[in-house]
């Protein structure tokens, strides 16, 4: 069962032992670093699993990708499958597969009706669009996430899962005493609990690698 805002927030004060007045840190204090600690712990662990469209008209060459966004792991535009790849797409898929025997650069000032990649780490917060589209479209995305409202403005983690909340929560403690506060500053706790964050992180990520490789092999086993 997930925690409540109001629980994390007395579990941080036991935790950090400031759990009588005067506060080392305030209520809107604690909820900053809960909110910056589950922003990331998502960008480490895909905690947050969606599927998001986004509209585009013909001749866009660059699409913004909402910033929220830290991963994109499927897409497709009228159920027809958009391969995700970070260099040259006809390089990677090879020219029959695009209709194209393209190489290098050559593929960027291509044009079709069928969007066949979305091609990655060109732009900063865009990905380009190759065919360049000659009609408009909606890509269907299915993504990892950060949360989209800060925490003030939804009053509870989007993140359920007690164990990363657990992990959350310690991210958010070093956090609070990296503040540069002279009662509260205490770089030595701060990198201690940095260090326990991190390896919980990757314990949690572990455990979610080995479950999709037992989900694959039962998939494979049964079909």
């Amino acid at each position: 069962m997930a925690s409540s805002l109001a629980e994390l927030q007395a579990k941080f004060r036991l935790q950090v032992d400031d759990a009588s007045e005067p506060y080392l840190w305030s209520d809107d204090e604690i909820i900053d670093f809960l909110d910056e600690a589950e922003d990331d712990f998502c960008e480490r662990a895909d905690a947050i699993n969606d599927q998001i469209s986004l509209s585009f008209r013909a001749n866009t060459v660059w699409l913004e990708i909402p910033e929220y966004i830290t991963k994109l792991r499927f897409a497709m535009v009228d159920d027809q499958s958009v391969r995700i790849c970070n260099h040259d797409p006809v390089a990677l898929a090879g020219g029959e597969d695009y209709g194209s025997y393209s190489t290098g650069w050559n593929w960027q000032p291509e044009t079709g009706k069928q969007l066949r990649a979305l091609v990655t780490d060109m732009r900063l917060g865009y990905v380009r669009l190759y065919p360049i589209p000659t009609v408009d479209g909606t890509l269907i995305l299915d993504v990892y996430r950060r949360p989209i409202d800060t925490l003030a403005e939804r009053t509870e983690l989007e993140v359920t899962d007690r164990k990363q909340q657990n992990a959350i929560l310690t991210k958010a403690c070093s956090l609070a005493y990296s503040k540069h506060d002279a009662e509260a500053y205490n770089p030595q706790m701060s990198q201690t609990l940095e260090v326990q964050y991190l390896q919980t992180v990757d314990e949690l990520m572990r455990s979610v690698r080995r479950r999709r490789r037992n989900n694959q092999a039962v998939s494979y086993g049964g079909f």
